[in-house]
């Protein structure tokens, strides 16, 4: 009969045990779903910033609106124009787009959509041979 309630109560102890590391589990599991939703958004934002500055694009300046130097035949990194800017097109990759962009406080692109979570992304650029900064957003749905 002791044996039998011994046997009952480590039993009880170690199914107590058991539904607090499924507990744990399912917790770390919930936080790690939300975590790499948020690192996506970063990965892309961050992606299509560093694309912004450092490429050229001729159809659409949201993936790169730096200007040519066509005597080196190379891109001139973080050196953007005007004239760049005025060809803008959304962005759109699955689940995240492109809310705006923005540089020395004037919106060069904007969406109208409307975003669960978003974050900006600031890079310093040449605009026209002076020093500014610009602001990426980008969304997710």
């Amino acid at each position: 009969m002791i044996f039998s309630i011994d046997a009952m109560i480590a039993f009880t102890i170690t199914m107590l045990f058991v539904l607090g590391f499924l507990f744990y589990i399912s917790n770390a599991t919930k936080e790690s779903v939300s975590q790499s939703e948020h690192f996506y958004l970063e990965e892309k934002t961050l992606l299509l910033a560093d694309s912004l500055v450092k490429n050229a694009n001729i159809e659409n300046s949201s993936l790169g609106a730096c200007v040519m130097d066509f005597e080196k035949n190379r891109v001139k990194s973080n050196y953007l124009s005007a004239l760049a800017l005025l060809n803008f097109k959304p962005v759109e990759k699955e689940r995240f787009f492109l809310k705006s962009i923005e540089t020395a406080g004037t919106k060069a692109f904007s969406s109208d959509k409307i975003g669960k979570e978003c974050i900006a992304v600031k890079r310093f650029v040449l605009f026209e041979g002076v020093k500014q900064t610009v602001t990426v957003t980008g969304c997710i749905e």
